[in-house]
C-alpha cells in the first residue's frame, strides 16, 4: 500500500485528488473527503482514509483567504503538529498546485514553508499539477522548477477534458462560429 500525504493551497485540488485515489471518482455527494466549488476552503481538519491502494492524508488547505475558516498561519500549524505525531513512513509527500493559476510569490513562499515542515522527507517529495496534462506540464517545466525545484513532477486532470489539445481546440472553433463570451 502506498502512503500520500496532500499539501497545497485552498482551492488547487488536494481533496479531489484524495477521492479519486480512494474511491477511484468524485461521487460529489458521498465523497470520503469533502469538496466544493465555493471562494473558501472546504477542509477544516486533516482527513485521512485508506483503501486496498492508498492511504491518503488530506490537509487543510493554504492560503486561506480571510472570509475562510483556517487561516495560513494555523494551517500551517495543524500540518506541523498532526505530522510530527505520525510515526510510521510515508511514500510521497506532495505538494499540489493548481496548472491553471499564474504561479507567484506567494507560491514560491509556501513552497518553502512546505518544504521546511518535511524538511527530513525531502526525498519523497512529488509537485501535483492539477487541471493540466502532461504537456502543460511539459512546456511549463521551466517555471515549475523555477518556483518548487528539480522534483518529480506529475500532470492531473479529473475529468480530463480537451482544454489543452490544441487539435481539438482548433476544430471546435474552425467554423468561427463556437464560443462563449462571458
Amino acid at each position: 500500500m502506498t502512503s500520500v500525504i496532500l499539501v497545497g493551497r485552498t482551492g488547487d485540488g488536494k481533496s479531489s485528488l484524495a477521492n479519486m485515489m480512494t474511491q477511484g471518482d468524485l461521487f460529489y455527494d458521498e465523497n470520503k473527503f469533502p469538496i466544493s466549488n465555493k471562494a473558501v476552503g472546504e477542509t477544516s481538519v486533516i482527513g485521512y482514509s485508506i483503501d486496498k491502494d492508498f492511504e491518503v492524508y488530506d490537509t487543510v488547505g493554504l492560503c486561506e483567504s480571510v472570509e475562510g475558516s483556517i487561516s495560513h498561519k494555523k494551517a500551517i500549524k495543524i500540518i506541523r503538529t498532526y505530522f510530527s505525531k505520525v510515526l510510521k513512513p510515508v511514500h510521497y509527500i506532495c505538494y499540489v498546485k493548481k496548472g491553471t493559476t499564474k504561479f507567484t510569490e506567494e507560491d514560491n513562499t509556501t513552497f518553502k514553508e512546505f518544504k521546511k515542515i518535511f524538511s527530513k522527507a525531502e526525498s519523497n517529495f512529488v509537485i501535483i499539477i492539477t487541471d493540466s496534462n502532461q504537456k502543460w506540464v511539459d512546456e511549463n517545466l521551466d517555471i515549475i522548477r523555477k518556483c518548487f525545484g528539480n522534483y518529480k513532477t506529475i500532470a492531473v486532470d479529473f475529468p480530463f477534458d480537451d482544454r489543452y489539445n490544441n487539435a481539438a481546440i482548433d476544430e471546435k472553433y474552425k467554423d468561427g462560429k463556437s464560443g462563449t463570451f462571458v
